[in-house]
């Protein structure tokens, strides 16, 4: 293993060993604090700023579309596999991914992988919001 993994194993071990008595966050729950807390601090801005009522209308609909995005991605990215998962399952999974061969990366091979996740997620989004989607 290379030598920058190894400076995490510390917190690795404190994590698992207080994980009976400190519950764990799991990523769902750091999603929507974040997405709280820029809800807030939009709303906060929007009410400092007091713009014209129009201007305060289209940027609500935009923090609703964010929103609206925002959960349907969240449904789509959870694995309801991974979810029934053991931790020890989980880090198996996570080292043998690790171990992968990983494409190199800025090649025409690595954009298409790319490309091809961003327009099923734009395409998903399409569906979500009732438009047609990509060719």
């Amino acid at each position: 293993m290379n030598s920058h993994h190894d400076m995490f194993h510390p917190v690795i071990d404190t994590l698992k060993s207080t994980s009976g008595f400190i519950p764990l966050g799991d990523h769902t729950f750091f999603q929507n604090v974040w997405l709280s807390e820029n809800q807030s601090i939009f709303l906060y801005s929007l009410n400092e700023w007091e713009p014209p009522k129009t201007l305060n209308k289209k940027a609500e609909r935009v923090l609703n579309l964010v929103t609206d995005a925002y959960d349907m991605f969240l449904k789509e990215a959870l694995n309801p596999a991974w979810q029934k998962k053991t931790l020890e399952e989980r880090y198996a999974l996570v080292e043998s991914i690790k171990r992968r061969p990983q494409i190199e990366q800025r090649t025409e091979e690595w954009y298409a992988v790319y490309l091809n996740a961003f327009f099923r997620v734009l395409d998903g989004l399409k569906i979500h919001l009732g438009s047609k989607s990509t060719p």
